[in-house]
């Protein structure tokens, strides 16, 4: 790796996993779709839900939170709308790519509810690209965005790591194929190959989640986000062959 990487320790917790059907009642018809729940020592990630939208729109309006995130500024309301929305019809649909909320788990039992902390996602679709290293494959971008009152705590590397060594796994020995953006401008559902992640080269503590997770630094690129363009370094993490 380059010395001039800031190189990350890994997550060596605990991850529990399980991926449930779930029914999802639309006026006149019936859908099967996914619900996701994952643990680590800290944290509680479950498929998004609609529920989930009033404290998406508060992380994602706050320009703490956004400042390294997509083009570093705070999204209108109903940007964040149309994200939730996108993501919980996902699940509904049984796309199993797609956004998790993150809650910083409460083993007492007490608190009730969890408190919510931020957002990871496994992309799929138009703006998930399958060139990876000159190579057409499938891969899915992982994005995550946590509270900054909740900066310092490990919970980020905690969720990256649940998906990266619990998720990914178990989505490529269930056979889910994600949808990618091949560069003739057409799409295709493709076995999961890879996982890649953008970040700003200033953002250090993500650098080294991604990293301790075994990312690895690829190349500098200009990126489109919904608020402008931004300079990012782009990782990428071959996954192994699902036994």
């Amino acid at each position: 790796m380059n010395s001039s990487i800031p190189s990350g320790n890994p997550y060596r917790g605990s991850i529990e996993l399980s991926i449930d059907p779930a029914s999802y009642d639309d006026p006149g018809k019936e859908k099967q779709g996914l619900v996701v729940h994952i643990y680590t020592d800290d944290l509680h990630l479950r498929s998004v839900e609609i529920s989930d939208l009033n404290d998406s729109i508060g992380l994602y309006k706050c320009a703490e939170n956004m400042k390294n995130y997509g083009a570093g500024q705070p999204w209108d309301d109903s940007i964040s709308e149309r994200l939730v929305q996108r993501w919980s019809d996902d699940w509904k649909k049984g796309n199993p790519f797609s956004g998790f909320s993150i809650f910083e788990r409460d083993v007492s039992g007490v608190q009730d509810p969890e408190g919510f902390i931020g957002h990871i996602c496994f992309k799929s679709g138009e703006n998930n690209e399958a060139y990876v290293r000159n190579t057409v494959a499938g891969s899915s971008e992982m994005t995550f965005i946590i509270d900054h009152k909740y900066w310092g705590e490990g919970y980020g590397k905690q969720a990256a790591a649940a998906l990266v060594n619990g998720v990914a796994p178990e989505y490529q020995k269930q056979g889910f194929k994600v949808t990618c953006a091949l560069p003739d401008n057409t799409r295709k559902s493709l076995p999961l190959e890879w996982l890649t992640a953008t970040v700003s080269p200033e953002n250090t503590g993500s650098v080294k989640i991604l990293t301790g997770l075994g990312f690895e630094f690829e190349s500098i690129l200009e990126k489109p986000f919904v608020k402008g363009k931004s300079i990012k370094n782009f990782y990428a993490k071959p996954l192994p062959k699902p036994l």
